[in-house]
């Protein structure tokens, strides 16, 4: 049996105790005339209140970061971060040009940027190899159980190929409760053969 549709639940505790892609809960959104803007967990809150309320808050509407679209930096090293840093091209480009073209917004880094405002360009650039070195494996975003799942996944099962993995993956998202890796998980493994 697969999970049920997202129109099909009739609360939010329902419709929590499964995995829905984005794209199936922006659709639902889009069907309903609600907004389709933000993270996974802002769309997935979103959808929660409509489904117990029947209508959505402005809070909820809302994106936790609102970007300036107006104020564009020019970014030099002596340039401030500032409280509305926003992951931009010419963001990107400055860090790329500063410290190579393997740079990525990794998640440890966008939050140092978040809680140092007050910090230059170039504090970033030596925050960004400090945190590089320290900690290689960040921690993965609530939002991203596809990934948490598939690190925890091969941390138990060394050897096991992705595709393993990806097996286990679609045998728990369709499952209700908690979507995080299980050894239990494994079955999906001998059902299919493998």
């Amino acid at each position: 049996m697969g999970k049920p549709l997202i129109e099909e639940h009739t609360d939010s505790a329902e419709f929590l105790r499964f995995y829905y892609l984005k794209e199936e809960m922006t659709a639902f959104l889009r069907a309903h005339g609600l907004p389709t803007s933000g993270s996974k967990e802002i769309l997935k809150n979103r959808i929660a209140e409509y489904l117990d309320c029947g209508f959505v808050r402005e809070s909820v509407v809302a994106t936790p970061l609102t970007v300036r679209k107006s104020a564009q930096l020019a970014i030099a090293d002596s340039a401030v971060i500032g409280a509305d840093f926003v992951c931009s091209q010419a963001a990107r480009a400055y860090f790329i040009a500063r410290l190579g073209k393997s740079f990525r917004f990794k998640v440890t880094f966008q939050r140092w940027l978040r809680d140092n405002p007050d910090a230059t360009f170039a504090d970033a650039c030596e925050a960004f190899r400090a945190l590089t070195q320290s900690s290689p494996t960040a921690e993965i975003g609530a939002q991203f159980e596809y990934n948490a799942y598939i690190r925890a996944f091969f941390n138990d099962n060394p050897g096991r190929s992705l595709s393993d993995a990806i097996t286990c993956w679609n045998y728990r998202k369709d499952r209700p409760g908690d979507h995080s890796y299980s050894r239990a998980d494994l079955v999906a493994l001998c059902r299919a053969g493998l």
